[in-house]
């Protein structure tokens, strides 16, 4: 299933659901008409650049009750973990 997320600054998911659970290595999404669910976890997103190309930004980490209209899904950042993945995948 494909959802429509926007990419939420670092400072307002952290506003909204705390420190503990927004470290910096993570990055919010919300979408107002859709929502993940817990059962999403591992799922991508997916971000389009302006030259029409996708890239893998984060991995589904948590989000919160599925049918909740303002839902803030959590994804661990690819851009903070791309070394570690990249050597990981090495191996």
């Amino acid at each position: 299933m494909f959802y429509q997320l926007t990419i939420m600054a670092h400072g307002d998911c952290v506003k909204q659901l705390g420190r503990a659970a927004v470290t910096d290595r993570v990055l919010c999404a919300a979408s107002r008409s859709e929502e993940q669910c817990q059962t999403d976890s591992g799922g991508p997103l997916v971000v389009r650049s302006s030259d029409g190309s996708y890239f893998l930004a984060g991995i589904f980490s948590v989000g919160m009750i599925c049918s909740n209209s303002d839902n803030i899904g959590v994804f661990t950042n690819i851009s903070v973990v791309r070394d570690w993945l990249t050597d990981a995948m090495l191996w």
